[in-house]
């Protein structure tokens, strides 16, 4: 077997995780997209996540999701056995499409006032003669996972790129977006739907877009390092503290790096 993996479950190259980073803490920013520094062990809802991307990933290209998960990552593997769990009873669960599928894990560019701006989309299928973005997300209680999405860059930046470069890259008009949230708790739960986003927000997209990006990349054209970028302070995350806290806490490169691994 191949040693590759057959699909790329990654950030795509010049995201919204990165404007994310950057307003979230600056020195976040430094560590994770400047540094490219990973955490060699994931922690437990991204490794997850994750895991059931490769799986799924694999599945939409007509092949076993096993392919998917044989290829882990370095720091998801233990999330193996559930994530093959999941991704069987999700199979079970969908036994017939009613889409066609075009893309997995593609990759969209559009430019905002030249500047580079991504969005790796999970899924890309044709439906009723419209493109459609589909968007996987685990989490522990579905139904509640639908409650902020409209205001969720990392969803709503897909309708933006989606109207303008789907189109051009298909020939058929755009569809929208639907959020396929995977439940990780047994009985598996599983919900696809579409995404309405507020009017208000899709306008001013490009606009904020290009703000944070300047902001971002004024930042790494300062002659700061990265060590040396402010910091927010707000090392609880939604799930837990900051995946690089160590890093802040004790503040001397050479004892920290070896926790961590490079970006490939």
């Amino acid at each position: 077997m191949d040693d590759a993996p057959i699909i790329d479950p990654g950030q795509s190259s010049s995201g919204f995780h990165r404007i994310w980073c950057y307003i979230y803490c600056p020195r976040l920013f430094g560590y994770k997209e400047v540094l490219g520094l990973n955490p060699k062990v994931l922690s437990s809802p991204l490794a997850l996540g994750s895991a059931v991307h490769s799986g799924l990933g694999a599945h939409y290209l007509g092949k076993p999701f096993e392919l998917g998960l044989a290829h882990p990552q370095k720091g998801w593997a233990y999330k193996v056995p559930i994530a093959r769990e999941i991704c069987e009873a999700y199979v079970r669960h969908f036994v017939r499409e009613p889409f066609k599928v075009l893309d997995v894990e593609k990759e969209l560019v559009v430019h905002v006032n030249g500047r580079k701006f991504t969005r790796r989309i999970d899924l890309i299928v044709l439906w009723h003669g419209k493109i459609i973005l589909i968007d996987h997300k685990t989490a522990a209680r579905p139904k509640n996972r639908f409650s902020s999405v409209a205001h969720e860059g990392a969803l709503f930046t897909q309708e933006l790129v989606g109207r303008v470069t789907v189109p051009k890259l298909y020939g058929q008009p755009f569809g929208g977006v639907w959020l396929n949230v995977i439940g990780t708790n047994a009985p598996y739960e599983f919900i696809r739907k579409p995404l309405h986003f507020p009017p208000n927000i899709l306008r001013s997209a490009a606009k904020s877009l290009d703000f944070w990006l300047k902001g971002a990349e004024d930042l790494i054209n300062s002659g700061l390092s990265p060590w040396e970028y402010p910091q927010s302070w707000q090392c609880q995350g939604r799930y837990s503290r900051c995946d690089y806290w160590d890093l802040c806490k004790i503040g001397r490169e050479a004892e920290t790096l070896f926790e961590y691994r490079e970006a490939v």
